[in-house]
């Protein structure tokens, strides 16, 4: 399981659906637990090495920036205590010395917790990444902690409560779209009305393949539960058995093709 892209799903759902952290974790939680993907201590725990990581990466950006002017101070020292008191421009060597060093104070003073000055660039699959046209997020460490708080708290109130408690999930009442993971599930879900409406049997087994393969849809307890949202947005999709059928695992291998078909045509949906 990708927790990386679990934890930046839910900094997603919170900027565009107002989805407070709390919830989006524990309802998380529960889904991976129910889909026999994850325990909740497993689960839990992937979520904060994942956001260990964006810690370091900032904490790393701003020791970076700190210590960036310590070879040329160690430098000036080195010729200060060796008399020299003008560098190769004509300027003070002291001069120099003072400047790097209040910089160095007010780089500290500043500090990186609340400082907008460092961010740590993510992809939407939740990996960190340098490359400008991968860039989904820009994370900051005040965001980020925010979440590692929510995470803490929901594995505190999910380990904590009775397991006759967890069974809050109704899931026949879970719309189609809460399985999705993507940045633009308006988008994706045009495309999958084009693709799914009017369609039956094969063609819907193909896209939830497809879909699966993206890591798109994720959290439903059971194939059953599955269909019948797909039918409440879809329509009539075809039997149980049928979708069964095309994608057991002797049969799906026929349709390698149209799988990747589909896939290319949703990795293009509009991000």
């Amino acid at each position: 399981m990708n927790c990386k892209r679990i934890v930046i799903k839910g900094y997603e759902e919170l900027k565009t659906q107002d989805t407070p952290y709390l919830s989006y974790f524990m309802r998380e939680a529960q889904f991976a637990h129910r889909n026999g993907l994850i325990e909740f201590t497993d689960f839990f725990n992937g979520c904060k090495v994942a956001i260990s990581y964006y810690k370091k990466d900032i904490a790393y950006k701003y020791n970076k920036r700190l210590t960036e002017n310590d070879w040329a101070l160690h430098s000036y020292n080195q010729k200060l205590s060796n008399g020299e008191s003008i560098d190769e421009n004509g300027k003070l060597i002291q001069d120099q010395i003072d400047y790097i060093e209040s910089e160095k104070e007010f780089i500290k003073e500043k500090g990186y917790i609340n400082n907008t000055d460092y961010c740590c660039l993510v992809t939407e699959f939740g990996d960190i990444t340098d490359k400008p046209y991968e860039v989904e997020y820009n994370l900051y460490y005040s965001e980020i902690d925010i979440i590692e708080r929510s995470i803490l708290q929901s594995e505190n109130e999910m380990i904590n409560e009775p397991d006759n408690k967890l069974n809050i999930i109704d899931y026949n009442k879970i719309n189609f779209s809460n399985y999705l993971y993507h940045p633009n599930k308006d988008a994706l879900m045009n495309k999958l009305h084009e693709i799914l409406d009017n369609s039956k049997g094969k063609n819907v087994a193909i896209t939830i393949m497809a879909l699966a393969r993206l890591s798109y849809i994720v959290g439903y307890k059971s194939n059953k539960i599955l269909y019948n949202s797909m039918r409440k947005e879809f329509g009539d999709i075809g039997k149980d058995s049928g979708l069964n059928f095309f994608q057991n695992e002797n049969n799906k291998k026929l349709y390698e093709n149209d799988i990747n078909q589909v896939i290319e045509i949703l990795k293009r949906v509009n991000t």
